[in-house]
């Protein structure tokens, strides 16, 4: 048995939009992981409380809190999280919708790439670097 299959990984998914929330939930579910939804980012920071996620997926256009933030403030708890930001904005179109760049820990997630397999090598490659890039 591989180190995958004895330690399930906790993802959390943030995401305003309640089709894909359960897309992406019953996916990364299907695959193993355990997962934490939130419809927001205060849900999301309640939910996680002191606990530790693997790897955080948020969206960027949510209410309130923008995910960037949210991946900010997750990261500030839990310097080793993996974060994805979902967008279907360009990284230029990003820097210029909240004045920032995007931090090197963060990998954009174009809301284009979610058909299953892709979303999931992505978040495969991300959590498991080595074995993702030898299998």
């Amino acid at each position: 048995m591989s180190t995958e299959e004895h330690s399930p990984k906790t993802i959390l998914v943030a995401e305003d939009e309640a089709a894909i929330l359960m897309l992406l939930r019953d996916l990364l579910e299907h695959a193993g992981y355990s997962v934490i939804t939130a419809v927001d980012g205060e849900e999301a920071l309640r939910k996680l409380g002191e606990r530790r996620v693997d790897l955080a997926i948020a969206d960027l256009a949510m209410s309130g809190m923008n995910g960037l933030q949210l991946l900010d403030k997750i990261r500030e708890r839990n310097p080793d999280v993996v974060a994805l930001l979902a967008t279907s904005y360009t990284e230029d179109e990003i820097r210029c919708k909240i004045k920032q760049d995007i931090p090197e820990y963060v990998e954009l997630l174009h809301k284009l790439d979610y058909p299953p397999k892709m979303l999931l090598q992505k978040v495969k490659k991300l959590l498991f670097p080595v074995s993702a890039a030898t299998k």
